[in-house]
């Protein structure tokens, strides 16, 4: 793990909103209408994770703006057949890890993270982005992110 700073960028793509215990459900099916839909097969998609105040979450799943073609070709293909949204991604201090096993193991690599942060006297933001899905056979591992601040600054620690 490493706190690297990160340059602003967006994602394209559908959201999917919902209390912790609805995601498991959800959010694979947003997936599989991506799929449905005709996304690009051999890209590499991202999934950016938002706790919002409320205690639900806020899933986007699509394409990082900055894959080449990504946004446009997701756009092109499915601006008409489902609702598809451009979001900023925050620039500043993330911890980044790379994730290689199982995508049921994500979740664990996620709580690692926030972990390692919080003994580096960092607060995670409650954003957390994970690269590295595909639709087509292609494998590999997942860039995995998750958004901090120094804890002085948000009154943790």
């Amino acid at each position: 793990m490493e706190l690297v700073e990160r340059t602003a960028s967006s994602m394209t793509g559908v959201a999917v909103t919902g209390a912790f215990d609805e995601l498991s459900s959800r959010v694979p099916a947003a997936w599989r209408s991506l799929a449905a839909a005709g996304a690009p097969r051999d890209a590499t998609y991202a999934e950016l994770s938002r706790s919002m105040a409320d205690g639900t979450y806020l899933e986007r799943l699509g394409l990082l703006d900055d894959e080449v073609l990504g946004a446009h070709r997701l756009a092109e293909r499915l601006g008409g057949v489902i609702e598809l949204e451009r979001v900023p991604i925050p620039a500043g201090a993330w911890v980044r890890y790379h994730h290689e096993g199982p995508e049921e193991e994500i979740a664990v690599s996620f709580g690692r993270m926030i972990a390692w942060a919080k003994a580096a006297d960092l607060e995670p933001t409650g954003e957390l982005l994970d690269v590295g899905y595909r639709f087509d056979s292609a494998r590999g591992g997942h860039e995995l992110w998750v958004k901090v601040e120094p804890a002085a600054l948000t009154g943790a620690g």
